[in-house]
């Protein structure tokens, strides 16, 4: 089935030992997008990606019993929600780099990954707004996440399910793909900072410089490290090799 209420597939023929396409005029949903994040336009964004919601997904019905064993040989067997809100068939390739709209109709291209059980409708719509946030990095500055989360039925309880299915569809059962846009935020750490932050709460780090008569200096200078016991410390300095001591400064 190519074509229902609200969107068609872009149809083709075999030719020549290829698949041909008609060609298509017009922008994608992604490109309209980057020019309204251009222009600060977010209640347009946020317009045109409710439109292709309701309009793409107006079957979508709640199913307790989508995770079928074929879903399941797709997607993995970790357990989902009871139930959501499901299409069928599902292409869950919909990203708006494939959706071009023509008079309130919503032309898809590259749509392969499209399977005839039911799916949920958030897990496609998450898979779409990772993508496009990858794609438009400067929409996270405009739309956060979380509203379009909220839009489109996505709970933070879904990420982990979602992701997990992803995983598996695109290492088990595609065997490539790039996973970039389902990525969680990478978190630089150093552990030497983190031990240095640690021991600098329970220990003091001290220096008592010595004038023999040359005046203060880096160089003539004892160090000491000591623990800090309940907020409290004793150091000691052993100061017998020095002669002619004329000043102290402790730090």
């Amino acid at each position: 089935q190519t074509e229902q209420n609200g969107f068609a597939n872009l149809p083709c023929r075999y030719q020549n030992h290829g698949s041909v396409y008609p060609l298509l005029q017009g922008k994608t949903l992604e490109n309209r997008i980057r020019e309204l994040v251009k222009k600060g336009r977010k209640e347009s964004i946020l317009d045109m990606l409710k439109g292709m919601y309701e309009s793409i997904f107006a079957q979508r019905v709640k199913l307790p019993d989508y995770q079928t064993e074929t879903f399941r040989e797709v997607f993995g067997n970790c357990q989902g929600k009871e139930y959501y809100e499901c299409v069928r068939p599902a292409n869950i390739d919909l990203i708006c780099a494939n959706m071009f709209e023509e008079d309130g109709t919503y032309k898809i291209i590259d749509y392969e990954w499209t399977f005839d059980f039911a799916v949920p409708v958030a897990f496609i719509m998450w898979r779409l707004t990772n993508e496009l946030y990858y794609r438009i990095p400067q929409l996270g500055a405009l739309v956060e996440r979380e509203t379009l989360n909220q839009e489109f039925g996505i709970a933070d309880s879904d990420e982990e399910i979602f992701r997990s299915w992803t995983m598996h569809f695109v290492y088990m059962y595609v065997g490539s793909d790039s996973l970039d846009p389902y990525r969680k935020e990478k978190i630089p750490v150093n552990l030497s900072d983190i031990v240095r932050k640690y021991h600098d709460k329970e220990r003091l780090h001290c220096k008592l410089y010595y004038d023999n008569g040359k005046g203060l200096s880096e160089t003539d200078t004892i160090e000491q490290t000591v623990k800090l016991e309940r907020g409290r410390f004793q150091v000691t300095f052993d100061m017998s090799r020095i002669r002619n001591l004329e000043a102290l400064r402790w730090n």
